[in-house]
This record gives structure tokens, C-alpha cells and sequence, in this order.
């Protein structure tokens, strides 16, 4: 009976080990869940995918405007081989054929783009302003320099590209790239943008001629292009836009390969660039990539404006200092009074008086008066001394006075005209009234003619001379 009980515990035991088991294997099934559930597992978004476009249209037609353009440029300073003795060198060039400026409201011009080593170009838009690059790390540096449009791609020119390796107190020639390879300078592009589609540039010297026969250079060569993890090639330099771009941050790979896929080995020949995508930018370079800003309003970025001519700003001219003179005193004179000048004054033209002419009427008989003559005074005898008494002169009506000349007065001069002269007619002919003759007493008579005297007009007689 022992072994049986014995028995039946060991057969209860069993099955509460097995319950133990399954709980806790219930709560490491659940800890595994909510450690994995807590936070779902994300989808990648998938990356855009990578194409070619012409470029906008707007940035087409500027570049018309810039067709004839063949920059030719040079770098002045440093020299090449030059050993500085400090880490900051002085950068100037000489450019011809494409004159640098910067709009001022657009923001963009043409400019050059200068690379030291290989670190992202810096944009240069004066040459009369050095350029000058600091802190420089001892050994050797490269600079390269292009001529770039206002939307920053690159003239191929051969000569729109220069190039200078210097030092920084010693050599390191490692650093130095080597003449005989072909070298590529990534360009483009570079910081941020605010539209798509964005350009894709780069500059390719010593590029070899493809299937070349020497032992020493790549048969053949391929630009690769990476942008987030997807690439694409070239099998000739150029120049092209690209999308694909995604919100954000991106990065840009180029680098220059043979037919094979294989690095092309140089100092430089890959470079690596961060682009910052940000959609609905409204810069310039923006605005023309979306046509948003044509390229009528945007001629000043390729042509330069003519200098505005300055307004000449009235300049006060320094009058001298007038030397104070004694100033004589005037004494007032008398204004002299203008003696009018003595006009001719038409003497007046006078009158002829016309003769009376006798008239052949036989005088009237006179007819003696009875009116009482007073006896006349009698006058002593011989005083001859005296005058004889002047016969009053017989009136004739038509005599005219001579009149009085005025005085003369400074008057202008007029222009005499003549007074017309009345011409006597017949029926206006009066005869002239014969003086009625007073007869004298007889012892009146008497004595005049003893005297000698005559007191009748000429031409008259009285009948005392008769006795």
C-alpha cells in the first residue's frame, strides 16, 4: 500500500510541474511581443527615380545671349611652384572676353569658380578684389579656375580653365596632380536649391582621346554619377539636368572611371557633395528653373547695364573775396535838361493879297453932308519942322494880317501843309467905300495951300484947288 501512495504522489506531482512550465513560457511569449510591438516596424519611403531633362526653358533662352562668349583666364598670382612662407596665399587673375559682374537686385552674373584642393568651388565676381584663402596646411595645394555662367554652369572652352599647383613652406608631391592624367573638378551640384530639375556639372582636363593606343593612359573613361545610392554614367563631357532629388538632405557622388568601372587614379579625379533639397525656394536661380521668372526680366544677369551717368552736383566755386575799394562820393549834378533842338517852323506862307484891280465903275459923286464939321485949330504958321501926317491906309477887306511867329518849342516836325489860298471870284469882289471927304471952310482951305500941305490921299483932289 506504501508503494502505491508512493505512487500516487509521484503521478499528482507531475502535472503541476507542467502547469508551472506553460505559465512561464506564456509570459516570455508575451515580454517578446510587447518588446517588438511597442514601436511597428517602418517601410522605407522608396527614392525617386533618376532622370534626365532638358534644361528649363527660361535658363535656355539666357544662355542664347551668352553663345559667342570664349572666356580666356589666367591666374596671376600665386606663381606655380611658388614655396609660401605662410599659410595664406593671395589669389588674383586676369580674364578676357567675359566681363564679371553681379546683378544687384538678381543676385547673379557672370563669375568664376575657383577651387582650392578639392573643396567646393568659391564663387569670384571682382577682379579688383583679391581673393585670399587663410589657415592653409603646410605642403602642397592646387588651385583651378573656370569661367561659370550666372546659373553657375561652365564654359569647355580650353581656355576658359587655369590651373596652379604652389607650397606651403615644403613640397608634398603626392598632392600635386600628375600632367599626364586626365583630371576632373566636380562643380555642380552644390548647397541648396529650391526646384528641381538641378544641373550637373563638372570640368574634364587631360582628357584622354578615347581608344587611345598609349601604353600609359586609359583606353577608355566614364564619368559616374551617384546620387543617394543610384547611379548613372557619361560617356562624354557635358552638361546636363537631373531629377530625382528627394526633400532634405542628399548626397552626390562623381567620380571618373575607364570602360571597366575602375577608378581612374588622380589627385581629385572623385569628389562627394552635400545638396540640401528644399522645394518652393524663391531665389532667383529658383524662379527661372520653374519659369516663374522669364527671361525678358532677367537680362541683367547676362548683360551688364550701362554705368548710370552720375547727376553733376553743382559745385560752389569759390568766388574771391572782393578787395574792398574807396567808392567816390558823387556829388549830384544837375541832370541837364535835353535843349530840344530847334525845329524848322514852317514859315507861314502869306497870303497874296490880291491888288484890288480898278474897276472901270465911275466913282459915286460925294454928296455933301449936312453933319457940322467943328472948325479945326488953327495952326501957327510956318512950323515946317513938323511931320506930315501919314495917310491912314486905305482898308481893303481882303488884306491879311502877317501873323506873329510863335515860339519856337521843341516840338516834333510836322509836315507843313499847304493852306490853300481862296481865289477871289467876281461875285465876291466888293468894292472898296471910298472915305466920304468933309469939305473945309474956305479960310481952312486957304491956309493949307499956303502952308504947302496936303491932306488928300494921293489921287484926290478938292475943289480948293481949284481957286
Amino acid at each position: 500500500m506504501q508503494e502505491h501512495t508512493g505512487n500516487a504522489r509521484t503521478k499528482n506531482s507531475v502535472p503541476l510541474m507542467r502547469r508551472g512550465l506553460g505559465w512561464w513560457l506564456c509570459l516570455l511569449v508575451v515580454l517578446f511581443l510587447v518588446s517588438c510591438g511597442g514601436s511597428p516596424t517602418e517601410a522605407e519611403e522608396p527614392l525617386p527615380q533618376l532622370e534626365r531633362v532638358p534644361v528649363p526653358t527660361e535658363i535656355a533662352k539666357l544662355d542664347a545671349y551668352l553663345e559667342y562668349c570664349h572666356p580666356q583666364v589666367q591666374i596671376l598670382n600665386p606663381k606655380p611652384g611658388e614655396v609660401l612662407s605662410e599659410g595664406q596665399v593671395t589669389v588674383r587673375f586676369a580674364v578676357q572676353g567675359y566681363p564679371l559682374f553681379k546683378d544687384p537686385q538678381l543676385g547673379l552674373g557672370p563669375h568664376l569658380h575657383v577651387v582650392l584642393d578639392n573643396q567646393p568651388y568659391v564663387a569670384y565676381y571682382d577682379l579688383d578684389t583679391p581673393l585670399i584663402f587663410k589657415d592653409l596646411e603646410p605642403g602642397s595645394h592646387t588651385l583651378r579656375v573656370f569661367a561659370g555662367k550666372p546659373w553657375h554652369e561652365s564654359f569647355k572652352n580650353s581656355e576658359a580653365y587655369a590651373q596652379v599647383s604652389f607650397h606651403v613652406l615644403a613640397p608634398t608631391p603626392e598632392y600635386v596632380p600628375q600632367p599626364q592624367l586626365p583630371l576632373l573638378t566636380y562643380n555642380r551640384p552644390k548647397g541648396s536649391y529650391g526646384a528641381e530639375p538641378i544641373l550637373v556639372d563638372f570640368w574634364l582636363a587631360n582628357a584622354p582621346v578615347r581608344e587611345s593606343l598609349l601604353a600609359d593612359l586609359p583606353r577608355d573613361w566614364r564619368v559616374r554619377y551617384t546620387l543617394n545610392g543610384q547611379s548613372g554614367l557619361l560617356d562624354r563631357w557635358e552638361s546636363f539636368y537631373l531629377k530625382g532629388f528627394k526633400p532634405g538632405r542628399n548626397v552626390m557622388v562623381v567620380e571618373l572611371v575607364d570602360g571597366k568601372g575602375d577608378p581612374i587614379r588622380n589627385v581629385f579625379n572623385s569628389a562627394a557633395r552635400e545638396i540640401i533639397y528644399t522645394p518652393g525656394g524663391q531665389d532667383t536661380l529658383s524662379r527661372l528653373t520653374r519659369g516663374e521668372l522669364r527671361a525678358e526680366d532677367a537680362l541683367g544677369i547676362v548683360q551688364p547695364k550701362p554705368p548710370a551717368t552720375p547727376t553733376p552736383m553743382p559745385t560752389a566755386t569759390p568766388s574771391p573775396t572782393p578787395i574792398p575799394t574807396a567808392t567816390p562820393t558823387l556829388e549830384p549834378s544837375p541832370t541837364p535838361t535835353p535843349t530840344p533842338e530847334p525845329t524848322a517852323t514852317p514859315t507861314p506862307v502869306p497870303t497874296p493879297t490880291s491888288t484890288p484891280t480898278a474897276t472901270p465903275t465911275a466913282p459915286p459923286t460925294p454928296t455933301p453932308s449936312p453933319t457940322p464939321t467943328p472948325a479945326p485949330r488953327r495952326q501957327p504958321r510956318f512950323q515946317l519942322s513938323r511931320p506930315r501926317p501919314t495917310p491912314e491906309r486905305i482898308p481893303t477887306e481882303l488884306s491879311t494880317p502877317v501873323p506873329t511867329p510863335p515860339p519856337v518849342v521843341a516840338t516834333p516836325k510836322p509836315t507843313p501843309t499847304p493852306t490853300p489860298v481862296p481865289v477871289p471870284t467876281p461875285s465876291q469882289t466888293l468894292a472898296t467905300p471910298l472915305p466920304r471927304v468933309t469939305p473945309l471952310p474956305l479960310e481952312a482951305r486957304r491956309s493949307i495951300k499956303q502952308q504947302g500941305l496936303r491932306l488928300l490921299p494921293p489921287g484926290f483932289h478938292s475943289p480948293a484947288d481949284d481957286l
